[in-house]
This record gives structure tokens, sequence and C-alpha cells, in this order.
């Protein structure tokens, strides 16, 4: 039981700030931020992603990533804006993901 009471405890513990993160975790979320933006105004986010996470593989797999969850999330993403510190659950929810 007390395996359960500290994944409980856990979720009321407030999200992690955009600053607080690693610099590569903080890329992630600003990348898949602009991406994200990108689709909903039809233009292409490969040459921010290249600067963001280095090569054109990294953004041809990252993108691939996002389409792959994008298809399989049961319910709307939620983001925070680019100018936005905060982090949302779904954002730190994809990060542990990528992390795997």
């Amino acid at each position: 039981m007390k395996v359960w009471s500290a994944q409980i405890a856990q979720l009321g513990a407030p999200l992690p700030e955009l600053l607080s993160l690693s610099g590569a975790e903080a890329r992630i979320i600003l990348a898949l931020r602009h991406a994200v933006m990108c689709q909903k105004l039809q233009r292409d986010p490969a040459p921010v992603l290249k600067e963001r996470l280095g090569t054109g593989l990294a953004v041809t797999r990252f993108l691939l990533v996002l389409e792959t969850i994008g298809e399989a999330w049961p319910d709307n993403f939620h983001l925070g804006r680019n100018c936005c510190r905060h982090t949302t659950a779904d954002e730190i929810t994809l990060l542990q993901m990528v992390r795997f």
C-alpha cells in the first residue's frame, strides 16, 4: 500500500518550470511547442527544429515521434505558449516517454 501512496503524493506535486529542466529537456519541450505552432500555421518547422535539435536526422525522428504520439493520444494535448516558462502535464508526460 505504501507504494501507491507515494505515487499518489507525487500527483499533487507542482510541475517543473522550463528553466529547472536540463538543457536537452527544455529544448525538447520548446521544439514540441514550435512544431505544433508550425503545424497550425501550415509552415515547415524543420529549419528552427534543426537549430534546436542539432541535425536533420534528429528533426526527422522527432517529427515522426510527434506524429505517432499525436495519432495515439486519446485527448487534446495541452501545450504551454512558446514564451511561457511553465510546463503542462502533457508536456512532462511526453518528456518522460522520450526519456525511455
